[in-house]
């Protein structure tokens, strides 16, 4: 994982829940959507303008609605 990956992932997540540091990195790095049920670490990320989260819930109920249509 490259250093700027993590770097990112701290300045973004140390002050929300320091464990998350790792997940969000591996989102950051990998380029794929961080998934989590943690509504804290969902709403600071969001308010410091990483987007490429979703709640699981969300996840699930738009599966739902799309087998749905």
């Amino acid at each position: 994982m490259k250093d700027t990956s993590k770097l990112q992932a701290f300045e973004l997540s140390n002050d929300i829940d320091i464990k998350d540091v790792v997940y969000v990195a591996l989102s950051i790095e990998m380029n794929i959507p961080l998934v989590t049920r943690d509504i804290p670490l969902f709403s600071g990320l969001k308010k410091k303008g990483f987007e490429n989260i979703i709640l699981l819930d969300e996840l699930i109920n738009n599966e739902l609605i799309n087998k749905m249509e």
